[in-house]
């Protein structure tokens, strides 16, 4: 093997670890961040065996029924709210155009000519 070939391979090998080793150690870095600034999750406790399965919890899948409604009305609201989009034949909801694209878009028409 010629002497350069080996060097190169060698610079090569030294520059691939030190890549690899920047992003173990940012990985390592990220989940400690994480770790760090991470709020506790709330500990929720198993139900008693002597209660009802029907009982147990019943608040809590009220009040999960309540936000899933609330934000189903929220969701109509804003949907009743946004300004109506120009449709095209298909039904399918069209982009607005800039002045610029379309003079950009009736020059290449024009360039085409008439294709029928």
């Amino acid at each position: 093997m010629p002497p350069d070939l080996g060097l190169a391979l060698l610079i090569s090998l030294i520059g691939m670890s030190l890549v690899f080793a920047t992003i173990v150690l940012l990985w390592g870095v990220m989940a400690l961040l994480v770790r760090l600034t991470a709020e506790a999750a709330p500990i929720v406790e198993p139900a008693v065996a002597g209660q009802e399965p029907g009982l147990a919890g019943a608040g809590d899948q009220r009040a999960l029924l309540a936000r899933r409604a609330a934000a189903a009305a929220v969701g109509v609201a804003l949907a009743r709210q946004a300004p109506s989009s120009p449709r095209t034949e298909r039904g399918v909801s069209a982009p607005a155009m800039s002045a610029w694209q379309v003079a950009m878009r009736a020059s290449q028409l024009r360039q085409r000519g008439t294709t029928r």
